[in-house]
């Protein structure tokens, strides 16, 4: 299983569902498709969000899959435009993470969130045994995801790849249980 971090983002753009990639954005989603050329891909899900969507279109058209929209693959829902105000993006973060059940914005909480993604990936698992799966993802969720099966991960984690876009994870299952983790 390939999660697959959308590519760079309009900022300028507010809305969380239909904000597009950048130029740059979808220069590296076109080259994504070198990534995954010589591997046998059998399902494509994504967040709804046009950002993850566009960024693994060009794969699945490649391969000539269909991309299953999941909602709740969705990123961490915000009641902050925080991208747009002058709050430090470190300390924004720390916060989200030093307390997961607490909501920092007046959104969703990282353990919301995390709960949210890890049912979603629950359902894909169970319908996808033995195949090899791509999930067009976001930060935040990734991170989620990610901080189940690694209990000490945190918010300094999240830093290392926070503008690393597009940015993959794989990750190996056998059932619901996690084998590997690669973060590429």
């Amino acid at each position: 299983m390939y999660f697959v971090r959308h590519a760079e983002s309009d900022h300028k753009i507010i809305d969380e569902l239909t904000r597009p990639l950048t130029t740059k954005g979808k220069k590296d989603a076109d080259e994504l498709v070198n990534h995954f050329d010589k591997m046998s891909i059998d399902s494509i899900y994504s967040s709804p969000y046009l950002r993850a969507v566009s960024t693994i279109r060009p794969i699945a058209n490649k391969k000539g899959i269909a991309i299953s929209i999941r909602d709740n693959f969705k990123e961490r829902s915000s009641n902050s435009s925080w991208i747009h105000n002058q709050m430090d993006l470190e300390t924004f973060v720390g916060r989200m993470w030093i307390d997961v059940n607490r909501s920092v914005d007046g959104g969703e909480t990282i353990a919301e969130l995390k709960k949210r993604n890890i049912n979603e990936l629950a359902l894909v698992l169970n319908k996808c045994k033995n195949k090899t799966i791509i999930i067009g993802t976001h930060g935040t969720a990734l991170a989620s995801i990610i901080s189940n099966y690694e209990v000490n991960f945190s918010g300094k984690d999240f830093m290392k790849f926070i503008n690393i876009m597009p940015y993959i994870v794989r990750m190996k299952f056998n059932e619901q249980e996690l084998i590997e983790i690669d973060r590429e």
